[in-house]
């Protein structure tokens, strides 16, 4: 299925450049807008060099029947919990302000990439489904949720439609390990470099870990069907992992032995998140192809 106009903002991050090339090889040409332009992306792709703060660069590559995939953001859940009130203005005014701007266009659908991992919190239910009352446990999830229900409500009342993917644990080539961001990488990191892994609490802590190829194609269905306007949609695997599982696996693959460094856990720490991945199923015709064996293997292979 080919779509009209397709906009990445963020396309510079991890998620963002890999959705990019997945776009690309399914016929589509996406424009780009990242502070940087990137090598990997062919000559003919449109790559707008800009650190979103106003909107003009935008002007008229977004229009009426545009595909908006907003994945700007430079907050984590381990930076958030520092200095809220900056992530406030750079994270969550910045997203209320596009939208401002946005509905002036009109006719524009927005895919919001969230956190399937952070917004739910600790809940009873497990796998965990998009009914389920978010109780958010970290600023990084209330910052999330809130931009969520900003995007709900400007649906509500103007000219446009959204998706929003509460997205689990990705992970996957090319994912560059940064502090407090993505424990497959720092794990990789730490055992080949022989570092001991800071883990808090006693590491049985579960997430959902989803591999990028598997996120990056039901992204792409988040933006091409019809089934996903004004949806919110779990994508993840269904199955979870605790931080000590990701650690032997890793360490097994590599053939090397992992160092592990226990600390007491932080109070936004959640215990558990796996989520139902069944209505990305029945909505965007969706299942995630990778095991968590077979994804590892295309880091270390």
């Amino acid at each position: 299925m080919s779509i009209c106009n397709i906009v990445i903002l963020g396309a510079g991050g991890f998620i963002g450049k890999n959705l990019a090339l997945d776009l690309i090889c399914r016929g589509q040409s996406p424009v780009l807008v990242s502070p940087k332009r990137s090598n990997l992306i062919p000559s003919n792709i449109k790559q707008i060099e800009a650190r979103i703060s106003e909107f003009s660069c935008l002007e008229g590559v977004i229009r009426p029947g545009s595909v908006v995939y907003y994945l700007i953001g430079d907050m984590t859940p381990y930076n958030s919990r520092t200095n809220p009130s900056r992530h406030i203005e750079t994270n969550l005014t910045l997203f209320v302000r596009f939208l401002e701007w946005l509905r002036d266009i009109g006719g524009v659908h927005v895919v919001f990439v969230s956190s399937g991992g952070a917004i739910y919190g600790d809940s009873d239910i497990q796998p965990t489904h998009e009914g389920v009352q978010p109780n958010p446990k970290s600023f990084y999830a209330v910052l999330k949720l809130a931009a969520e229900q900003h995007l709900r409500l400007f649906a509500s009342q103007a000219d446009m439609t959204y998706t929003v993917a509460r997205v689990s644990n990705p992970y996957g080539p090319d994912q560059e390990f940064k502090h407090g961001q993505g424990l497959v990488p720092k794990v990789i990191d730490h055992i080949l470099n022989d570092v001991p892994i800071d883990v808090f609490g006693d590491g049985k802590s579960v997430r959902d870990y989803v591999h990028i190829r598997d996120l990056t194609s039901a992204l792409f269905e988040c933006g091409a069907r019809p089934s996903a306007i004004d949806q919110t949609i779990n994508i993840g695997t269904g199955v979870g992992k605790s931080i000590i599982d990701v650690i032997e696996a890793i360490a097994r693959l590599l053939g090397r032995e992992a160092k592990v460094n226990f600390i007491p856990s932080a109070a936004s720490e959640v215990r558990s998140i796996i989520l139902d991945i069944r209505l990305a199923n029945v909505l965007l015709g969706w299942v995630p192809v990778y095991s968590f064996d077979e994804g590892l293997k295309t880091l270390l292979n």
